[in-house]
């Protein structure tokens, strides 16, 4: 069986990008993959190992100098040292990530070695990373030109959702294939919570920015509080949030349930016992290319909820697009209460009927994910064979 090596800048066992992998490794049937990532802990999932500590990140004045060696491809004796790694593993192919170090990583492997590479994008390091950055805005264009020579020097490629594909397919003439997570397992839902007093919105991982949610949830608990019910927030994960602003425009009424930490099974439970799910992506001009092409990962925890999807960003966006297109719920592009009150209002009277969720899980989650990945890196393999090394 082929080995490949998948090589992350984040850590396996984490939420985002690891999720979405951890949903369609265990799947593979033609295809052995170790793991390699930057970061530390050991991790728990099967065959990964660490590379070593980031090497973008940290202190900012150890960072700044290291990053902009990085991204201008000065030499460095910590990506010969991995690319070493990297080689003597002996495998047949390499499936990169392209983000932070593993971008000029990939580069240094194709320049070093002929080892069959395939590349995946879960978000745009330029536009979609750096152009939000307050740390890196100003290295945006040094990224994006060791990006595009890394998807350029690949044999094939996956990019996470429609809106991505075309995007890269029209600015730069690269062909991609979409690939989503598989969803396999049916999780139990629990009874609907019919607590009469209470109104109730779950969010889990990260929060692209603040000022939306805080908009979001004053205009809840304003609504919860006209129909005479306490509002309540049920919130997975999001360590960065700040409690007490979320409070404040929850209202003094309001209770917050907070688990900082759950895996995905018990925190489906949790997350079913809301009327909604808040999903969102940045209102900012810089977050134009974010918004539109990428996707979040909570989208597939969501589904298997089979609760309705309060999508709070502009019509421009991939979420708002999937939401719009599959009736999982509603699209609001404003922050004031007078605008989304009337949506939380239609989310509340009519939501989607529990089956619904199932069809489009199917449709957009199923094994083909599997199949496709699969079959575009055995595809690079099988291109490389008899190649010899540079």
């Amino acid at each position: 069986m082929p080995k490949v090596l998948l090589i992350t800048p984040f850590h396996p066992d984490i939420g985002g990008g690891s999720a979405h992998l951890r949903k369609l490794l265990p799947h593979f049937k033609a295809l052995e993959v170790e793991w390699l990532y930057f970061g530390s802990p050991p991790s728990t999932f099967p065959n990964a190992h660490s590379l070593g500590p980031n090497l973008i990140g940290g202190p900012l004045l150890q960072d700044l100098p290291r990053s902009l060696a990085l991204w201008s491809g000065l030499p460095s004796s910590h990506l010969q040292h991995h690319l070493q790694s990297i080689l003597d593993r002996k495998a047949d192919g390499c499936w990169i990530v392209a983000m932070n170090e593993c971008i000029p990583l990939g580069n240094l492997l194709r320049a070093k070695s002929s080892l069959p590479l395939h590349v995946s994008v879960q978000d745009d390091q330029a536009d979609g990373i750096a152009g939000r950055s307050k740390r890196y805005w100003w290295l945006a264009p040094l990224m994006r030109r060791a990006w595009l020579k890394l998807l350029r020097s690949a044999s094939t490629i996956d990019v996470i959702s429609e809106p991505m594909a075309r995007y890269y397919r029209t600015r730069y003439s690269l062909t991609s294939t979409v690939v989503h997570p598989y969803l396999l397992d049916r999780y139990q839902q629990p009874i609907q919570d019919d607590n009469p007093t209470s109104l109730r919105v779950g969010h889990i991982g990260n929060l692209y920015s603040q000022r939306e949610f805080l908009a979001f949830l004053h205009a809840f608990g304003t609504t919860a509080r006209k129909l005479g019910k306490i509002p309540e927030l049920v919130l997975v994960g999001g360590g960065s949030l700040d409690r007490a602003r979320l409070q404040v425009a929850l209202g003094t009424t309001g209770i917050i349930y907070d688990f900082p930490n759950l895996d995905e099974a018990a925190a489906i439970a949790h997350l079913s016992t809301c009327q909604m799910l808040y999903a969102m992506y940045p209102f900012a001009p810089n977050a134009r290319v974010f918004r539109q092409t990428s996707l979040p990962t909570k989208l597939s925890t969501y589904l298997q909820c089979h609760r309705p999807v309060f999508a709070h960003t502009p019509l421009d966006s991939s979420l708002a697009t999937l939401v719009q297109d599959h009736h999982l719920g509603v699209t609001c592009d404003d922050l004031e209460e007078d605008a989304m009150a009337p949506k939380i209002d239609a989310l509340l009277s009519s939501p989607p009927p529990p089956l619904h969720f199932e069809v489009i899980k199917s449709s957009l989650y199923g094994p083909d994910n599997v199949s496709k990945l699969e079959a575009a890196i055995l595809g690079t393999i099988g291109k490389a064979e008899g190649q010899p090394d540079r």
